[in-house]
């Protein structure tokens, strides 16, 4: 984790990407990712901007990793169905 994986003014990242086996994956509980992120400076996000984001990390989704990308998709749809004054109302809890 010596390497940081985004280094900008606005995000500091740092992660560990660990690719197990298949008799891991099929036998053991494993862990295939840890790091840290740290915002450098706050922001406002937009609904529109959300979903933006959203799509992008799609983009690096595995051919594997179907839960993720149907959650993501979900997350999606129900953006498209909230208005910019209700989402401006929501609250994400960092914890």
């Amino acid at each position: 984790m010596d390497t940081p994986l985004f280094d900008g003014e606005l995000v500091h990242a740092r992660r560990m990407i660990y690719t197990p086996s298949a008799f891991a994956k099929s036998n053991l509980v494993h862990l295939q990712e840890v790091g840290q992120l740290q915002a450098r400076s706050p922001h406002a996000s937009t609904r529109q901007g959300l979903v933006r984001e959203l799509r992008l990390v799609q983009c690096y989704l595995m051919p594997d990793e179907t839960a993720l990308r149907e959650l993501s998709e979900q997350v999606i749809e129900k953006l498209k169905r909230l208005t910019d004054a209700e989402f401006a109302g929501l609250e994400f809890p960092m914890n």
